[in-house]
């Protein structure tokens, strides 16, 4: 089971941190770097299943341009099915857009301003994406599980499709741009935000995340001009772990949850052990694309064989708690925009959650 395995890492990653946290080295950057290693190392690595051929690297995303490359902002970890160019005199790699599987930021702790940046880094790789594929003018089937796609939009919105053509011929309005970005979800890089430390509960972190998607939306608008709301569910990262809390996105892969009131409530938070939430999304997204059996636990690579054994039973799963409800507000032409409404902690519904 996926939660045994967590609770293995979950251990060794406690062990080896302590390394991290014992050593006197005050200086910013190093200290970032630490913790850059240790998750490529130590938790990254040992996470991916036996025969999955990833590379994991650090470095810049790129695109191909009318004038050349267009390259993504610097990305602390990525999981790449093939490096394309090293640059020069670093550890890092220029990797092409449709070789990338997962990016990943790491903080020592998620607080604050980090969480705003953290949006922002997000936003940017899924706008990269969207200029990638608009100048493809058609999604990559072979990349597309439609089935999970169709499955996740049937426990969304209650209405079971047989194709995604006739989906996109009935529907409209805020369910019609769900299974659009649950297209992009099926397709698109993984994107997660990883703080070892973060806040001491699970309301606190919720109602720091509220101020900072506030304030990264509302400059949106104003850097748009228009009012439109430049961000989307897809603009955000699918996973945000701050310490012990999770905030998870409803994007079918693997977590869903049902309408509410018209909206969709794509992210939910969760006090769940946030390696056991991490192997969820990532398994799920290797899944089709190494024949991994995601309803058997995939034998872990061998790396992993010095991690210690359990000294108790992992707990069971934690209901989730919805966070963010959105909607379309309007659209005109190709372009959505999106209201957004925070769930306070004393009333946020548990969403009926479905994984696998």
């Amino acid at each position: 089971m996926i939660q045994t395995y967590a609770a293995l890492l979950t251990k060794l990653m406690e062990e080896e941190k302590r390394r991290l946290d014992e050593d006197d080295i005050k200086h910013g950057v190093t200290i970032g770097k630490m913790y850059e290693g240790h998750f490529k190392k130590v938790v990254l690595k040992r996470a991916l299943p036996e025969g999955v051929n990833l590379n994991i690297t650090g470095g810049f995303i790129s695109i191909p341009g009318p004038k050349g490359l267009k390259y993504s902002r610097q990305i602390d970890c990525m999981l790449v099915r093939t490096t394309e160019r090293e640059i020069p005199y670093t550890d890092d790699y220029v990797c092409d857009i449709e070789n990338v599987v997962a990016v990943f930021e790491i903080k020592k702790t998620l607080h604050g301003k980090d969480l705003k940046s953290a949006f922002e880094h997000s936003k940017s790789i899924r706008d990269l994406e969207l200029e990638h594929l608009q100048s493809r003018k058609t999604y990559p089937m072979m990349a597309l599980d439609t089935e999970r796609v169709l499955s996740a939009l049937a426990h969304t919105i209650n209405i079971r499709f047989d194709t995604i053509e006739t989906a996109e011929e009935i529907l409209d309005g805020t369910e019609l741009e769900i299974l659009h970005n649950l297209l992009l979800e099926s397709w698109g890089i993984l994107r997660v935000v990883f703080g070892y430390n973060g806040y001491e509960s699970e309301q606190s972190f919720r109602e720091k995340l509220a101020e900072q998607i506030s304030d990264v939306v509302v400059a949106g608008q104003a850097s748009n001009g228009s009012g439109t709301n430049l961000y989307s569910p897809g603009s955000f990262p699918q996973l945000i772990v701050s310490g012990r809390y999770s905030l998870c996105k409803m994007n079918g892969l693997p977590y869903m949850a049902e309408e509410i009131d018209e909206c969709w409530p794509f992210y939910a938070s969760t006090n769940f052990n946030p390696l056991n939430i991490l192997l969820e999304y990532l398994w799920m997204r290797l899944a089709r694309e190494f024949d991994i059996n995601y309803t058997e636990e995939p034998e872990p690579a061998k790396e992993s064989n010095e991690i210690p054994e359990p000294t108790q039973d992992p707990e069971p799963v934690e209901a989730m708690r919805v966070f963010l409800l959105a909607w379309v507000e309007r659209k005109v032409g190709t372009k959505v925009s999106w209201g957004f409404e925070h769930v306070p902690w004393t009333t946020a519904p548990k969403p009926t959650v479905q994984t696998k």
